[in-house]
């Protein structure tokens, strides 16, 4: 059986929790999300994506086996192929190693029977708040998108799993306000579902887009939004603090990028 993915990535250190994981891309995504830099895999381009056979990815899973805590798959949305992502995960645990999935949360029905059958270890996923902003889709997709996504977080806590949820951070600037109050009322919403989830792993996750990463969907959009300041991460770091305190809270890796001295 074939998969469309954009390549395999033999160790990595900063895509679950720290922890030594081998990473697969999946291609294809359902969300059109503006800030996306892996939009090329996301819409399965020539260029970036290709068929790969199951045998391909499972060799490489069995020589880093030894070396590595986790088989992290991730995308695109890989949900978007759920046989082959099943049966990546099934000869993961066959081979002892611990797996990770990176999804959006919008086929709950998928996550949930690879819950029940014991498949995910660790899920990473991000709070798109506020939905019609963040997905790039209609408003009534938008909306429909959340209320996958708060029903894939209500399964989880149903589950032995490490949740770690993302936060994105965005520019807000001085004429956000209306955007600042729309995040809070979907943040509340998601951080109230995971309150009973017993291993959760909060991150703080500046967009980012041009001058530092030039590969984004909607360059215009990213202009405006993406590349936060230092208030602005405080200003979702302090809330944030104020609706889970139950949990570690830390900044994304990627953000020693950003100038935060403004």
């Amino acid at each position: 059986m074939k998969v469309m993915i954009a390549g395999i990535k033999d160790i990595s250190l900063i895509d679950v929790c720290g922890e030594p994981s081998l990473t697969v891309w999946f291609c294809g995504c359902n969300l059109k999300c503006p800030y996306c830099h892996n939009w090329r895999i996301a819409e399965a381009h020539a260029s970036t994506c290709y068929p790969a056979e199951l045998s391909e990815i499972y060799t490489a899973i069995e020589s880093a086996s030894s070396i590595v805590d986790y088989i992290h798959v991730t995308g695109g949305e890989p949900t978007q192929q759920a046989v082959q992502l099943q049966r990546v995960l099934e000869f993961a645990k066959s081979v002892g190693v611990r797996t990770s999935v990176n999804t959006n949360c919008s086929n709950p029905s998928i996550i949930e029977s690879l819950l029940r059958r014991g498949l995910i270890d660790h899920l990473a996923t991000d709070v798109k708040a506020p939905p019609d902003f963040m997905i790039g889709l209609p408003r009534s997709e938008a909306l429909r998108y959340w209320r996958s996504f708060t029903n894939t977080l209500r399964l989880i806590r149903e589950y032995d799993v490490i949740l770690e949820l993302r936060i994105p951070v965005l520019k807000y600037g001085p004429m956000s306000p209306e955007l600042v109050a729309s995040s809070k009322r979907y943040l509340v919403k998601a951080l109230s579902i995971v309150e009973t989830v017993s291993k959760v792993h909060l991150v703080l996750n500046p967009i980012l887009g041009p001058p530092i990463i030039d590969s984004v969907r909607n360059p215009e959009w990213c202009s405006k939004y993406a590349v936060p300041g230092i208030r602005d991460i405080e200003l979702v770091e302090t809330l944030v603090k104020s609706l889970y305190s139950r949990a570690d809270i830390r900044l994304a890796q990627h953000a020693s990028l950003l100038p935060l001295g403004t």
